[in-house]
């Protein structure tokens, strides 16, 4: 961030993951102290005052002049006198129009999805998908993201686990319908951003954006759905079955038939991915599937964790 003069500069989408944690707040003539937030008048239109970065703000451009349409939803910094002079002094009857509702986190988690989006799907597709235009009209918040937080920081609290101890699992549906969709679109950036180190609601909440921007709301949620019913119709019930039955963990062969295994895969786990339009896994991975999850009975309260969480969603 080189530019430090008093215009505004755009924030690309490449770079939407450098925009820094929403808070902080500006003392502006005319107007007092402007918190982060707060919908403000401005020179060109309307902003929402995201965040402080001195000597530089970040702010959302959420109403434009006419002519300026394509400045709506789209992320901006600019050095501190300059932004009090475009929405004070300089301004046009500088005034804070509103202040978001909603408790602060769930605020905080709504602009790490929305940025999450921004950085994969642009602006105005960001801002569509997201329904922030609705968020902007109403002053509310619209939707509860924070569940999808929820769920995804299970997802990403357990991915070492399930990457180790089930690889065929990992590879063929946590990576196919998740963490692979983010490293295509975000390339290096989308590895740090699902790295081994613990993750918090602020990976969480941008991981969602960006797979929003990806795949849309419907998809999502037909993934998130299919992944919860595997947990709960296949994985678990074949863990538990396991655990009951006294499977010794890392035995090469399981408590269950080779027909069993065959059934299960066929009927359940195939049958349940199919939903996703997503590649499906060969059978004999799928059956690979089934036996992970016997052999590893001892990690069945991690899948519980998963499914509770990504059924809070629906």
């Amino acid at each position: 961030m080189a530019d430090y003069g008093s215009a505004p500069v755009e924030v690309p989408s490449w770079n939407a993951l450098t925009i820094p944690q929403m808070g902080g707040s500006l003392d502006v003539r005319n107007i007092g102290i402007l918190h982060a937030g707060d919908f403000v008048s401005s020179i060109d239109g309307e902003r929402y005052f995201h965040s402080t970065a001195d000597p530089v703000v970040y702010y959302l451009q959420t109403k434009a002049l006419p002519g300026k349409g394509h400045m709506v939803g789209k992320f901006y910094y600019q050095h501190n006198a300059g932004f009090r002079g475009d929405v004070g002094v300089g301004g046009v009857a500088g005034e804070v129009n509103r202040r978001t509702g909603g408790t602060k986190a769930v605020i905080k988690t709504f602009m790490d999805v929305f940025i999450g989006a921004l950085a994969c799907a642009g602006g105005p597709l960001a801002w569509s998908i997201t329904g922030m235009n609705l968020f902007v009209m109403s002053g509310k918040i619209v939707q509860n993201y924070n569940k999808y937080e929820d769920a995804m920081v299970a997802i990403l609290a357990s991915r070492k686990i399930f990457r180790d101890r089930m690889p065929v699992f990992y590879r063929t549906v946590l990576y196919e319908l998740y963490f692979g969709v983010v490293e295509q679109q975000l390339m290096s950036r989308g590895k740090d951003l699902i790295s081994d180190a613990i993750p918090g609601p602020k990976i969480a909440g941008k991981l969602v954006g960006v797979l929003l921007g990806a795949m849309g709301e419907d998809k999502l949620q037909v993934r998130l759905k299919a992944l919860q019913e595997l947990f709960n119709d296949v994985l678990e019930k074949v863990a538990k079955h396991a655990m009951d039955n006294g499977q010794a963990l890392g035995a090469k062969q399981t408590c269950l038939s080779e027909d069993q295994i065959t059934k299960l895969a066929d009927l359940h786990v195939m049958r349940i991915l199919k939903k996703t339009n997503c590649v499906l896994p060969r059978m004999e991975e799928a059956k690979e599937i089934v036996r992970e999850a016997a052999r590893n009975w001892n990690i069945r309260s991690d899948l519980h964790k998963m499914a509770t969480a990504i059924e809070a969603i629906g």
